[in-house]
């Protein structure tokens, strides 16, 4: 839901792509508050992650929808040290990475934290595929695990931007 609409009233093919923007993987993004505010297209280029910090959030951290400002999830990244992305606790449970949601592969299926901050588009098609199963995941069940599958609209579990479970870093 939208302000109060079930959804937004903007139809993207009537929204032409540059022509330079035509091919490859490119990302939508649209502003809005009531009305469309700015609807950009770019090139999209996935990270490379290969390690990851646990940080402690505030519980007041509220993330279910995508807001322009994100201003206190920079500050949780910032936090990141010299591991390439952060991954987030609040209230003792695991829920995203700063632009991610995550899924965690024991070797036979993947898990995704009940905790999320964004319940996000991917996370919700796995789930009603039954690819992932959701449960309440702390640092301590960390070690189950091989590794962390980072996944959002624009990456999926085949994409593989996943870090192995031993380069997680702790608190300290």
């Amino acid at each position: 839901e939208v302000f109060g609409q079930d959804t937004l009233p903007v139809d993207l093919r009537e929204v032409p792509i540059p022509a330079d923007l035509r091919t490859g993987v490119v990302k939508c993004r649209i502003v809005y508050d009531r009305t469309i505010r700015e609807i950009a297209y770019t090139p999209y280029v996935p990270r490379r992650i290969e390690s990851l910090r646990l940080i402690e959030a505030a519980e007041e951290l509220d993330y279910r929808l995508k807001y322009e400002d994100r201003s206190a999830l920079l500050r949780l990244q910032a936090e990141r040290g010299d591991c390439d992305e952060v991954l987030i606790v609040r209230g003792g449970a695991i829920t995203d990475t700063s632009y991610s949601n995550v899924a965690f592969f024991d070797g036979k299926e993947y898990v995704t934290p009940d905790t999320y901050l964004l319940d996000g588009t991917r996370r919700q098609h796995l789930l009603r595929q039954g690819i992932l199963r959701e449960e309440r995941l702390t640092p301590a069940d960390l070690p189950r695990f091989e590794r962390v599958v980072l996944i959002n609209a624009l990456l999926g579990l085949e994409d593989n931007i996943s870090v192995p479970i031993e380069r997680i870093e702790r608190f300290r």
